[in-house]
């Protein structure tokens, strides 16, 4: 899984959280203290968006690591008191790894599944609603000059009224605002005007476009429960907060009147709307009691309840922030060079106090050197100075001086390659890389690059190939996979990563790719598909970023895989 697609996994995984422990609160709260205003129930919807807005923010910001970058390795030779059986350099396993790029894929096509039907829903309610808008005729002189007095009233602007027959109570309903009403209402002048006046509120306090935005809110985030919970609270809400305004305009002695006629269009809710009349009986229920009660709310103390949940929801805020994979911008720390040491130039010369000049490995394939026993007359009693070397299978060396004779020319003999003080193995030849990485266009080469992308390091210890996601990648020669997972070296920053031993320390990683076909342990051959070309990680674009190791060493893989150009060949 990409570094952004899991931080917006904790980010829903948060919202989630945050959802339940705000609906439990505020359910408590009103059953302790009567129901919660409006704004207060928005201020929770904002705070549970929050963790999936900010997701991608807490991923892109980025994270400061440094890099330790290693000494170049130095030849040399090295005295050994007793013969040595030698074998190659193994290479550490990874065990076997979820393969992420599956499982995102999973999420999203049940996301994808369930937006669609979320959609299609919200599709035929609106094909309803626009049904009833086009069969429906303008009002009358009667109704109209109901819905003006009502209007003056509520200081709110005069909307378009549209009558029916088969509707039972006024809706203010759509993004601009209609009333629809029954054909017949101006025959209840009194329940008339409680309930233009009530639509007229909600069109003034613009509850009709914050209930639409709720809709789409609970359409996006079709799965989020404690979300949908939320907007049916803050629905409520709406209703009791308009209700309330109505009340200060008619005055304390409407209360028993407009609470009889909001009784008599209980069961009058349009689907389409937010109706005058609900039909959810606990919302009537606390209606009418808000009315006739003249309980006061919540509403003053919004900003308290608000800061105290903020505070509760602060250890869900910090457990997804640091839960979530971040950017990392690395910052190479160099180490202290590693002393030279002096090679043995024979065993009979006197020590010297001078190093011996060392010879710069040789970029291009040398023929392997023969191992050669060593004469008698060049042994020497010296003191051991390393443990024990592992070397190619089959070499055993019988002197105290560890020398390495080729034939016939003495400029192709292989080096020992050291890190620190302990050899650790032969430079031996490339293995046979016959096949190409992947088809596409070089975007980066192997060496130094004044112009990089922001927060990447100057030198730069591979190829990139850019290609279109899901390109494939083979290998390039025979191997071992041993690893094949999401990051490498405990970095997100490689994505989607590959690595292939190639045997004789040999190994060729690739990074950033969008599918992995292998897995640890298995053998490939030159030309078998190991995974795709993408994005994953710290990436700019889909590509793969090809790197030749040898015991560690990074070379420019241009010098010896097919279709990666060298830097040296370009100049």
């Amino acid at each position: 899984m990409s570094g952004l697609a899991q931080a917006l996994l904790l980010g829903v995984i948060a919202s989630c959280a945050a959802g339940a422990i705000l609906l439990a609160g505020g359910r408590m709260l009103e059953r302790r203290f009567g129901p919660l205003g409006d704004l207060i129930w928005r201020a929770f919807r904002v705070l549970v968006l929050l963790p999936i807005l900010a997701a991608p923010l807490i991923h892109f910001v980025p994270q400061t690591r440094e890099v330790v970058v290693a000494a170049p390795a130095v030849e040399l030779a090295v005295d050994f008191h007793a013969p040595l059986e030698a074998g190659p350099v193994a290479m550490s396993s990874q065990s076997n790894s979820v393969r992420w790029p599956s499982v995102t894929r999973l999420l999203g096509g049940l996301y994808g599944l369930g937006l669609a039907l979320a959609l299609y829903g919200c599709w035929r309610r609106h094909r309803a609603r626009g049904r009833l808008l086009a069969e429906a005729r303008p009002g009358d002189p009667a109704i109209d000059a109901l819905l003006r007095g009502a209007a003056r009233l509520s200081g709110a602007r005069l909307p378009e009224l549209l009558v029916r027959q088969d509707v039972d109570s006024p809706v203010l309903t759509g993004w601009r605002e209609v009333i629809l009403a029954p054909d017949d209402l101006a025959e209840t002048p009194q329940t008339a005007r409680f309930a233009l006046l009530h639509e007229l509120v909600h069109l003034r306090r613009g509850d009709e476009r914050d209930r639409l935005i709720g809709i789409a809110l609970k359409t996006v985030f079709w799965f989020h429960w404690p979300l949908r919970q939320i907007e049916f609270h803050l629905d409520a809400a709406r209703e009791i907060a308009c209700d309330a305004e109505v009340m200060e305009i008619l005055g304390s002695g409407a209360r028993k009147p407009y609470a009889a006629s909001l009784i008599g269009l209980m069961q009058a809710a349009s689907a389409p709307a937010s109706a005058f009349g609900a039909d959810n009986r606990r919302l009537r229920e606390m209606r009418i009691k808000a009315i006739l009660n003249r309980r006061p709310g919540t509403a003053r103390s919004a900003s308290m309840i608000v800061l105290a949940a903020s505070a509760v929801l602060s250890p869900v805020a910090l457990a997804q922030t640091l839960m979530t994979d971040r950017v990392e911008r690395q910052v190479p720390v160099y180490a202290e060079p590693l002393p030279a040491i002096a090679p043995l130039a024979s065993a009979t010369a006197e020590p010297s106090a001078e190093p011996a000049p060392l010879a710069e490995p040789r970029p291009e394939p040398r023929p392997r050197a023969s191992i050669a026993p060593l004469p008698a007359s060049l042994t020497q009693a010296a003191e051991p100075v390393a443990a024990p070397l592992a070397e190619p299978a089959g070499l055993t060396i019988e002197a105290d001086s560890f020398v390495i004779a080729s034939a016939p020319s003495a400029q192709h003999a292989p080096r020992v390659i050291a890190s620190g003080s302990v050899a650790v193995g032969l430079l031996v030849d490339a293995p046979d890389f016959s096949h190409t990485v992947t088809d596409g266009r070089i975007t980066s080469l192997y060496g130094d690059r004044p112009a990089r992308p922001a927060g990447a390091p100057r030198m730069h210890h591979g190829v990139d190939v850019a290609a279109p996601t899901g390109t494939a990648i083979t290998a390039p020669g025979a191997g071992v996979i041993t690893h094949a997972e999401m990051g490498f070296n405990g970095s997100a920053r490689w994505g989607n990563t590959v690595v292939i031993d190639h045997g004789d320390g040999w190994s060729t990683l690739y990074a950033h790719m969008h599918i992995i076909d292998v897995e640890v342990g298995e053998v490939v051959q030159a030309g078998s598909q190991i995974g795709e070309v993408g994005s994953t990680g710290a990436s700019t674009g889909p590509h793969v970023h090809v790197e030749l190791r040898h015991n560690g060493e990074r070379i420019d893989p241009g010098t010896h895989i097919p279709g990666l150009p060298a830097r040296q060949d370009l100049r």
